[in-house]
């Protein structure tokens, strides 16, 4: 009985035994497991790290919005103005000699729009063009109207440059191309020197687009002998529907013109080639001559005189009417 009880115990003995190292595999199996996802998670912890660090550098600015640079004061005024990260410049300069060299007193006009960014460590400006007008020549007032002398394509470069300084407690914006001209100050804070001169106004005026199409060249004065007698009769102190015209030339005389009145000297005061005559017959007054002078003057006397005299009232209309 004691051996059957000791061969039983032994089987017992062998049975735990078989268990516990099933059981001690079955958790280093399971700890195995654990271990290799963890892993896992810290690769992809890894990963998410280093999309957080990518960052967007920005390429514009909007340091200088609501703010307006003038060059030149006057009734056609030129300068740079912003909003946003937005500009237009209406840039207008004097043309010192014309295309074919000789002296001029003509300005030229054109106007530049796009963005800008500024570097406060250097203090420079730069001006990002993406859209520019022609460039248009003649005098101030008449380009204010959208009348232009002549015309040229774009030579402005695709970005300009400025160095921002302080005078006096003013900003100025000094060009770093010399073809551009001399600084410009800043005007118009907070809109209080002159409500007009803001970004909205002036692109509403003068955008790029709207320059280009409104532009007009006007005609360099008188250019037919119809034309003169039309002018003649409508700028008349008393036009009268009975008078006659006699003729109407393009004679190229030579007249000399003496001083308002003067009706005895024999010294004229110059000699003018005329371009086109008109002699007129006017039942209330006479007969007269009317010419106009290859120096754009409009010239009168009556027939029976020989003195010729600078008709005024009429050079004066005609100077107006043609931007002379």
């Amino acid at each position: 009985m004691k051996k059957y009880w000791g061969i039983l115990s032994a089987i017992l003995v062998a049975v735990t035994l078989t268990g516990c190292g099933n059981h001690n595999q079955s958790k280093s199996s399971d700890t195995k497991k654990v271990t290799t996802h963890k892993v896992a998670k810290t690769s992809n912890k890894k990963k998410a790290k280093k999309t957080t660090k990518k960052t967007t550098i920005s390429v514009t600015s909007t340091a200088f919005s609501n703010r307006q640079f003038i060059a030149s004061a006057g009734e056609f005024y030129s300068g740079v103005f912003f909003k946003g990260n937005q500009f237009i410049w209406k840039y207008t300069a004097p043309t010192t000699t014309n295309s074919d060299g000789s002296s001029s007193n003509d300005d030229k006009f054109f106007i530049l729009q796009g963005t800008y960014k500024y570097l406060a460590s250097s203090k420079i400006l730069t001006l990002n063009i993406n859209n520019q007008s022609k460039t248009y020549t003649g005098k101030a007032l008449q380009l204010d109207k959208y009348q232009y002398q002549s015309v040229s394509a774009p030579a402005i470069a695709s970005t300009l440059q400025f160095k921002v300084s302080d005078e006096s407690g003013t900003t100025v914006l000094q060009p770093m191309s010399k073809s551009l001209g001399n600084e410009i100050a800043e005007a118009n804070k907070n809109g209080k020197d002159d409500p007009n001169l803001t970004y909205d106004n002036v692109i509403s005026k003068y955008s790029v687009q709207k320059v280009d199409s409104s532009m007009q060249q006007v005609k360099k004065g008188i250019s037919s002998a119809a034309e003169f007698q039309d002018f003649i009769v409508h700028n008349m102190d008393n036009p009268n529907p009975d008078l006659e015209l006699t003729s109407v030339a393009n004679d190229g005389k030579d007249y000399d013109i003496y001083d308002s009145g003067d009706t005895t000297s024999d010294t004229p005061q110059k000699t003018v080639k005329a371009k086109y005559t008109l002699h007129v017959n006017n039942p209330i007054g006479g007969s007269e001559k009317y010419f106009l002078g290859d120096d754009d003057n409009i010239y009168w006397s009556p027939e029976q005189q020989t003195h010729n005299w600078l008709e005024e009232g009429m050079s004066t209309q005609y100077h107006q009417l043609y931007n002379l």
